[in-house]
């Protein structure tokens, strides 16, 4: 755990020596699914069930961040086999998106990124049933990233997150493609010990 307490608390250097930050580390809090919950329902985001998922671990987030995953906005696609196609609507809205998204299976893709990243990395909320048949067959795969991060001005973490819930609003209801809602916090689920907390909040000071 040392050396992901090591590499995590990079991440939170990064984001406080960019401004970012207002709030003391003590106020870096373990996040519930039920917290997250309560943050969609009063930015009244319309979400579905089986759609919301966080992290497993310290060690997911640190292998996200490694992988430049971790930020917000984010939204990525995948075509049919699970390969990463190349965001050609970078510069559109995602209205575009949805208008174009049977074209996901004949774009530019690159087998050395898949959606099996994502998938061995991520819980279903409690809410959901089991996550909905990652077995089934989907015409392709969207990840879009949000967070309810205490350590940065709620005024930016605003910001950040309407992207990312206007990319979900326009994107969830595509028939027959697999939305993947993330949670990018660090949660209570993770049982971390107050020790592991102490010292992630002491590195940061």
């Amino acid at each position: 755990m040392n050396n992901t307490l090591f590499l995590i608390t990079a991440i939170f250097y990064m984001l406080l020596d960019c401004g970012y930050a207002q709030k003391t580390p003590d106020e870096i809090i373990p996040k519930s699914s039920n917290d997250l919950i309560e943050e969609l329902d009063n930015n009244k985001v319309v979400y579905h069930d089986n759609d919301l998922y966080y992290l497993k671990g310290l060690k997911e987030l640190v292998a996200l961040s490694n992988a430049e995953g971790l930020t917000i906005p984010n939204v990525q696609f995948y075509n049919k086999d699970g390969f990463f196609v190349s965001n050609v609507w970078s510069k559109g809205e995602c209205t575009q998106v949805k208008n174009e998204i049977d074209a996901i299976n004949t774009q530019p893709y690159t087998e050395d990124k898949t959606i099996a990243f994502w998938l061995d990395k991520i819980q279903a909320f409690q809410i959901a049933e089991q996550p909905e048949g990652m077995d089934k067959i989907y015409d392709g795969y969207i990840v879009i990233s949000w967070a309810n991060w205490d350590f940065l001005k709620p005024k930016l973490m605003r910001r950040l997150n309407k992207q990312s819930f206007e990319w979900y609003e326009q994107l969830k209801d595509i028939p027959n493609m697999k939305v993947i809602f993330l949670s990018i916090d660090v949660m209570e689920e993770w049982g971390l010990s107050e020790t592991e907390l102490t010292k992630l909040r002491a590195a940061i000071n």
